[in-house]
């Protein structure tokens, strides 16, 4: 992705307050991360989700969509992201 300059999207889940929040989420899941933020990324990028250092997405530019549902479109300006690309 990062050779071909396209951008790299990444999801994260604000903690929540109660277990109603989660939904569908909770059920598959969980009840979701203590906080959105992780140390070790949090000097990276903005509201940094944690990210599986297996990835290997140091040093790019990665672009964070916070996830409130199932749906990776609901509840956010995700959609509108990608049509400004």
């Amino acid at each position: 992705c990062a050779a071909r300059a396209m951008p790299i999207f990444v999801s994260q889940v604000p903690p929540a307050r109660l277990d109603c929040e989660r939904g569908l989420m909770r059920d598959m899941w969980g009840r979701g991360p203590a906080d959105g933020v992780s140390a070790e990324n949090a000097g990276r990028m903005t509201n940094a989700p944690a990210l599986d250092p297996a990835l290997d997405l140091h040093g790019l530019s990665l672009i964070p969509v916070t996830k409130r549902s199932y749906s990776a479109f609901y509840g956010n300006d995700f959609e509108v992201m990608l049509r400004r690309l």
